[in-house]
């Protein structure tokens, strides 16, 4: 297992604004400008990522050293690989906390859009670090999100892989109700493949920004 705390991000400015619609001449420009910079001492997005070795499959879940994986999708899916990834990854508690006593709806917009983009920021570098170690594949994740791809319910099944004291250093909590806290955290499996795969068109939930597969055709 290993546990990544203060992952770097880099925010820039430029593709920001112009995600947000905002050019330099407008007003609300030199504001974005001001809430980055108070906000990059609090960028300290974390992760856990283990290694599963696959011991059986069945049509509906994988078999691994870490515990049972209930997608039929990633049965499928993952059919010929060798070994899962799981991970959580996280904006981090001190991103989540910093619009404590803010009540502005465009700044707590701007703020919930930038823990999004540290997030991706953050899951894109814990892939493509574990992208070198398979050499000519593509690493894929899926998330327990839609019933077609993944029940939600399949947190847990990630949760339990990593030890208790591990979850709380990366400051991550899964509550009762599969609601993870900060809430821009992602938990799913990694896995090497061949092609890439259009998970997307077999999910019922459209345009989740907390999704990375569809962040990423985006």
């Amino acid at each position: 297992m290993q546990i990544f705390t203060d992952i770097k991000v880099k925010f820039d400015l430029e593709e920001l604004a112009s995600a947000l619609c905002l050019n330099p001449d407008m007003p609300e420009y030199s504001e974005l400008a001001e809430l980055v910079k108070a906000l990059e001492p609090h960028a300290k997005p974390a992760a856990l990522l283990a290694e599963a070795a696959v011991i059986g499959k069945t049509p509906e879940r994988i078999l691994s050293s870490k515990g049972e994986f209930n997608s039929p999708l990633l049965a499928q899916l993952a059919a010929d690989a060798e070994k899962l990834f799981p991970f959580i990854v996280t904006c981090g508690g001190a991103m989540e906390n910093f619009a404590a006593g803010t009540d502005d709806p465009l700044r707590l917009y701007w703020i919930d859009f930038l823990k999004e983009y540290a997030l991706g920021q953050a899951f894109e570098q814990i892939k493509a670090g574990l992208a070198e170690n398979f050499p000519g594949r593509k690493v894929i994740s899926l998330v327990p999100i839609d019933n077609s791809i993944w029940k939600i319910e399949g947190l847990r099944e990630i949760f339990t892989v990593f030890p208790r004291e591990a979850i709380e250093k990366i400051g991550v909590e899964l509550t009762e109700y599969f609601y993870m806290k900060p809430a821009k955290t992602r938990a799913g499996v990694f896995f090497p493949a061949f092609k890439e795969l259009d998970i997307c068109s077999l999910c019922k939930v459209k345009k989740c920004n907390a999704c990375p597969v569809n962040r990423n055709k985006n």
